[in-house]
């Protein structure tokens, strides 16, 4: 394997540990309807249950998206020089394929899942263009900037749900008739999850993006920072972040465990408040760690993680399914299981999804250049159709 083949294959890989990382978060929003709400889950049976739901807010909640959305940052500065190599305008191409990733978005959110986060990046990505001539520096700059002032503005938040908590108070019986609209639209025939994901689309769309659209934006101009600089192959960067690790390790697990605490620890909305300013702070410093010990082990021994690249190289594919597969699974396209299955069950199923993408993704690639979703995006981006069979296979 070429070093320029490593570099690709590690950006892939670390793709691949974010959808792994989504996956784990997204599933419970499809299995149950009391997620992310003050009620008591009746998926929740047991006190292992109650530890792997920790688990999963502790490691996996808010910190994936953000190693997603820097890799996208990331990948910009890959298609600014894709267009260069094709001698086209970076701007056009780039906006084609924004507005592609948006209609398909639109169709993720209306069709599988209400809480899909392509839309948003293709949103941000319109952001991100003003930044095309940026160097890094000033990349990294207003990237720190905009995590200062989100995580200010939810300390200020909290400050004011401790001085009036009744006007953050959360309605119990209003969760209680949500959650159960959302059993009976989720679980009707597929014309009704359909209205029922566009009813939640409208009502997550803005909730989401005040929850991770800035450090989003803030994770895309960190990728684009490390694209400008080279990263993935810049010993220097690298081993600065590993200096840094102690650092951002131990600052983001304390924030976790914060965060951890005022979800499951029925403390009340002042302290949840309070519990997300705190992630929203640390959860980027975490979600840096997570590459720094990626990289340390990939540095020794590539080959121990080189099975996420496939899957990673997919990406978007395998976004979509695993939001068609857990439709089937818990909406009324199929098993119709939500508010059914156990956390322990939930998770088994995402890692059996996981693992059944990483063998997939493998066989496809073998045989194919691209993704189904990817050959669609990149038909969009570049107005020409890409061939989609291995030469070899062609031939054949």
């Amino acid at each position: 394997m070429t070093a320029a083949t490593q570099r690709i294959d590690v950006i892939d890989a670390l793709r691949g540990l974010a959808l792994l990382g989504i996956l784990m978060v997204n599933i419970l929003v499809f299995a149950t309807p009391y997620y992310a709400t003050d009620l008591p889950d009746p998926a929740v049976r047991s006190a292992f249950d109650r530890g792997l739901y920790a688990v999963v807010t502790l490691f996996f909640e808010t910190k994936f998206y953000l190693l997603f959305s820097f890799l996208f940052g990331y990948s910009f500065t890959l298609q600014m020089t894709a267009a260069a190599r094709a001698r086209t305008s970076f701007r056009p191409r780039m906006l084609r394929r924004l507005l592609g990733l948006a209609l398909i978005g639109v169709l993720h959110a209306v069709l599988l899942y209400h809480g899909e986060i392509l839309t948003i990046y293709a949103l941000l990505g319109l952001v991100l263009l003003l930044a095309e001539h940026w160097d890094a520096r000033k990349a990294w700059r207003v990237a720190l900037a905009l995590l200062g002032i989100n995580a200010l503005v939810w300390f200020v938040l909290s400050g004011l749900a401790f001085a009036d908590p009744g006007a953050f108070a959360i309605n119990a019986s209003e969760e209680l008739k949500e959650a159960h609209h959302k059993i009976t639209g989720f679980t009707g025939p597929p014309a009704r999850v359909i209205e029922e994901h566009w009813r939640q689309y409208r009502l997550t769309w803005p909730v989401l993006m005040a929850l991770q659209g800035v450090n989003a934006l803030a994770a895309f101009l960190l990728g684009f920072a490390a694209g400008k600089q080279e990263f993935f192959k810049n010993p220097g960067l690298l081993h600065r972040l590993n200096k840094l690790l102690g650092i951002t390790l131990v600052a983001g697990l304390l924030g976790a465990v914060a965060y951890t605490f005022s979800v499951h620890g029925n403390v009340g909305a002042p302290w949840q408040v309070l519990g997300f300013a705190l992630d929203t702070l640390t959860a980027p410093f975490l979600t840096a760690s997570y590459v720094a010990l990626f990289l340390l082990v990939w540095q020794q021994q590539a080959t121990k993680l080189n099975w996420l690249a496939p899957a990673g190289r997919m990406a978007l594919s395998n976004y979509l399914g695993q939001s068609l597969t857990c439709s089937l699974v818990f909406h009324g396209y199929g098993l119709k299981l939500i508010g059914q299955m156990s956390i322990e069950a939930t998770i088994g199923v995402a890692l059996c999804v996981f693992a059944v993408q990483v063998g997939w993704s493998r066989w496809w690639l073998r045989r194919f250049r691209y993704g189904p979703a990817e050959w669609v995006l990149r038909a969009v981006t570049t107005l020409k159709v890409p061939a989609m069979r291995r030469m070899e296979e062609a031939g054949a």
